[in-house]
């Protein structure tokens, strides 16, 4: 007797886990970042000013040359001092960010995460192990709040490789920062006038670069786990399941025709 292939009902929606789980609002945290940032980019605007003048009276030292360079020299020491204060703050918010941004990973329906939040908070905490770990939860935040992985046809989002160009630039600014301040400690005193100035506008250089990036993934990823939010909350479809014979002649019964 022939058995026609069993076709069963429709499948009941699949549970969607990602209603349960709790997501953090941290758009007031991404704004701080933000704002500490520009300040912070702000001030090495103004240094690399100010060593660009201090070079300049140094290269000349008669007449008000000297006035005006023992006075940019007392300022740039006064902005170097108040780049220690949005940068303290700005680390520990980034940190308390990252926390929250990682611990949301699993209300935005994405995959298995490499660390759970309390151990990524942990090794961030570690000195210089914290670079690279800062790298690769950087790299997986980004990676599973982009809402194009839940909604293929929506717009496209910029690639990851923004976290890689963040990680290289801030590599080079604390190599760059660690070279000028052996300059001032260590190296032969006093340090050359070309070499320092070059040094010195570099590392704000650098800083800069380094600072806008942060500022551009901080945001993106904020924007992006908002959008993939909405659609990991969204009902998921049901599905009809067909059940296909195992093997030939398994819709007959016996296999006989």
């Amino acid at each position: 007797m022939n058995v026609a292939a069993e076709k069963s009902a429709p499948a009941p929606p699949a549970a969607n886990t990602a209603r349960s789980r709790r997501f953090h609002e941290f758009g007031g945290w991404t704004r701080l970042i933000q704002i500490l940032l520009l300040l912070s980019i702000g001030l090495s605007i103004v240094a690399i000013g100010l060593i660009a003048g201090i070079f300049q009276d140094a290269s000349a030292l008669t007449g008000p040359n000297v006035a005006g360079l023992k006075q940019k020299l007392a300022v740039l020491t006064i902005v170097r001092l108040g780049h220690l204060v949005p940068g303290a703050i700005a680390g520990l918010a980034l940190l308390a960010w990252i926390y929250m941004a990682y611990a949301n990973l699993p209300a935005l329906d994405a995959g298995s995460m490499r660390f759970s939040p309390p151990i990524a908070l942990l090794l961030c905490l570690i000195p210089v192990l914290n670079i690279v770990t800062i790298y690769i939860l950087l790299g997986e935040i980004w990676r599973e709040s982009d809402p194009g992985r839940l909604n293929p046809a929506g717009r496209s989002r910029p690639s990851g490789v923004t976290v890689s160009f963040w990680f290289l630039a801030t590599l080079l600014t604390l190599c760059a920062a660690g070279y000028d301040y052996w300059m001032a400690t260590q190296g032969p005193q006093p340090p050359d006038l070309f070499e320092a100035t070059f040094v010195g506008i570099w590392v704000n250089a650098l800083h800069i670069m380094q600072s806008l990036l942060l500022l551009w993934i901080v945001g993106t990823i904020w924007v992006n786990q908002v959008e993939r939010r909405s659609l990991a909350l969204q009902p998921r479809k049901s599905i009809a399941v067909t059940r296909v014979p195992e093997f030939p002649g398994a819709a007959n019964e016996g296999g006989l025709p």
